[in-house]
């Protein structure tokens, strides 16, 4: 009986280890466009002449982003779909930059 409780015991402890570690992963594919291309990434409206490029936005060295340069009018950007589950919180966080020659 000792031993039957002693491995439900680590199935337990073995199930929420792996549990957390699903809990944690990246939902945004390529958020931090890792793979230097826009993709799955969509873009919509004027974008202009935006591109993939490197850029310091920590003050650690370039990393890749999406470069936004706006067309007529000032409507624009990317989007993805990202699929979420309720009742669970989601921690966002995100570098940006902002650049203007107003």
């Amino acid at each position: 009986m000792k031993k039957l409780l002693v491995g439900a015991g680590l199935c337990l402890l073995l199930l929420g280890i792996f549990q957390g570690t699903a809990l944690a992963q990246n939902l945004v594919p390529n958020g931090g466009f890792d793979q230097q291309v826009l993709g799955p990434w969509n873009q919509y409206g004027q974008n202009g002449s935006s591109l993939m490029a490197e850029f310091d936005v920590t003050g650690n060295g370039s990393s890749w982003c999406w470069k936004r340069q706006p067309a007529d009018g000032h409507d624009g950007g990317i989007k993805q779909t990202v699929t979420l589950l309720g009742g669970v919180t989601y921690n966002i966080s995100m570098y940006l930059a902002f650049l203007c020659s107003c």
